[in-house]
């Protein structure tokens, strides 16, 4: 019996110990994957210095296309008040390539997402002091610092959180200009060998990272009103076209000529609606309606938070209609669902002759 009652407590301890390491296993080998991703990042920046060969300050341009266009246009700012003399940008924000070009920036490396990562990670541990960093998106979701849900109350809109929480900028602020291609003669037979119709062109841009999309049905009944209307219709989108228009796709550098010479575009709010902020065209940006409760720490894509005008991005007197609807949804909401079909039409129905007015 005591034999027994020995094996037995033994089996017990060893169990117990078998555990223990597992557990610890579950810790230690994070925290050596934590450590090895800050080597590669304090790596990459050391590498990239002894490149440059002399003082260079690195700033790490992340997010989406909406963030990095505000980033870029901010960026001066904080160059000239702390005396930059040689800068670098890294990064994977989206389209980025496209908007370094609008910007006329050549001071940019592209990196992989998990380099920038181990950027962000060394700059958790090290500072951005002791490694000539800035970070110009703190939001990325594994950058475990603040989200800091103040810069998202009502006081304050969209590129209020990157002048104040991210460059620190009080006064003087200045935006940088972006540079488009020039709508010549060249330009404009391109366009209208495409098919576009100068004046009398609707381009749609339905897709946003940021916001739930609204239904192909109703996008189709909308171009085929305006179809019967005599407009021209092209859908830009990325994915495949099941829309009952031709595609169309130009880059950063010919979106604003193209579409002023186009007439009118209609979005839901996305990244691209900042870049194009400055067309002369009719510009009809549909948004998120303001809803009771709002998730602070994550999003907001509402007219109050994200809006041109609100944000000052637009001139005052451009021709922009800004539409609100319970259609759509901020992407970190939880998807509610609407109430019945009859709910979903009549918001529709209303939508639609939101849009329509201003086509006649």
């Amino acid at each position: 019996m005591k034999l027994f009652w020995g094996d037995r407590r033994k089996l017990k301890m060893l169990f117990r110990i078998r555990q223990f390491i597992k557990h610890i296993s579950n810790f230690i080998d994070p925290m050596w994957e934590m450590i090895y991703r800050v080597l590669v990042g304090v790596n990459l920046l050391h590498q990239m210095k002894e490149r440059m060969r002399g003082e260079t300050h690195f700033f790490l341009i992340r997010g989406a296309t909406g963030d990095a266009y505000i980033q870029l246009m901010l960026l001066n700012n904080w160059i000239r008040e702390n005396r930059i003399k040689s800068y670098v940008l890294l990064g994977d924000a989206t389209g980025i390539e496209g908007l370094t070009k609008i910007y006329r920036d050549a001071n940019f490396i592209h990196i992989s997402g998990y380099r920038a990562e181990c950027v962000e990670k060394a700059y958790m541990l090290l500072g951005g002091e002791v490694l000539d960093l800035t970070i110009m998106f703190p939001w990325a979701e594994g950058f475990y610092f603040n989200r800091c849900r103040v810069r998202m109350i009502e006081r304050f809109n969209f590129i209020d959180t990157y002048k104040w929480y991210v460059f620190g900028l009080k006064e003087n602020i200045e935006y940088s200009v972006p540079l488009f291609r020039n709508l010549d003669e060249k330009m404009r037979s391109e366009l209208i060998e495409m098919g576009i119709v100068e004046k009398k062109t609707v381009i749609i841009a339905p897709e946003a990272n940021s916001v739930t999309r609204l239904s192909e049905e109703f996008w189709n009944e909308v171009i085929i009103e305006l179809k019967k209307r005599g407009f021209a219709v092209y859908v830009n989108c990325k994915n495949e076209n099941t829309f009952c228009a031709e595609s169309i796709f130009f880059t950063y550098w010919e979106s604003v000529p193209t579409i002023d010479f186009a007439g009118y575009f209609i979005a839901i709010r996305s990244g691209l609606c900042d870049i194009v902020s400055s067309s002369k065209a009719k510009k009809i940006i549909i948004y998120p309606e303001k809803g009771d409760f709002i998730d602070y720490g994550e999003h907001r894509s509402e007219i109050d938070f994200c809006g041109l005008k609100e944000m000052g991005i637009t001139d005052m007197k451009s021709d922009l209609i800004e539409i609100g609807t319970p259609l759509i949804q901020n992407i970190t909401q939880s998807q509610n669902g609407f109430y019945d079909d009859e709910y979903y039409k009549r918001e529709s129905c209303v939508l639609k002759d939101k849009i329509l007015v201003h086509f006649r």
